[in-house]
């Protein structure tokens, strides 16, 4: 089975079906099956200060507290212990790979995708 690695926290945001949409800067004819991996090390992201800005965003932080919690002072560091590295986290279907700046409506069974340029979803956010 194919996977994706992703960096902490988006490999849990897609555990969690807190994200469902994942913006990469290739695309693949692959659809099908996948495998989340959530990567060993937070390099993608800006190493520690760059998770501590991540999860500075209220986003984030809203996503992730009714599963992991998130105790305020102990910020970024407490969810570094509890949020998964190195590992598989999920398993999900890829059903779908659109160019992000032709996006206009994706239809996907009874559901109509819709993140252009500027708009202040949840997923965008």
């Amino acid at each position: 089975m194919k996977a994706l690695t992703l960096t902490q926290p988006r490999a849990t945001l897609v555990a969690i079906d807190a994200q469902r949409i994942v913006t990469c800067s290739w695309a693949t004819e692959y659809r099908g099956p996948l495998l989340i991996h959530a990567a060993a090390g937070l390099g993608l992201v800006g190493g520690i200060r760059g998770f501590t800005e991540l999860l500075g965003q209220t986003a984030f932080t809203r996503a992730l507290e009714p599963h992991y919690g998130y105790d305020y002072t102990l910020g970024a560091f407490g969810l570094i212990d509890c949020l998964p590295f190195g590992a598989i986290v999920a398993t999900c279907k890829l059903v779908d790979c659109v160019r992000t700046d032709l996006w206009s409506s994706v239809e996907h069974g009874s559901e109509i995708w819709q993140v252009p340029p500027g708009n202040i979803s949840r997923e965008y956010a």
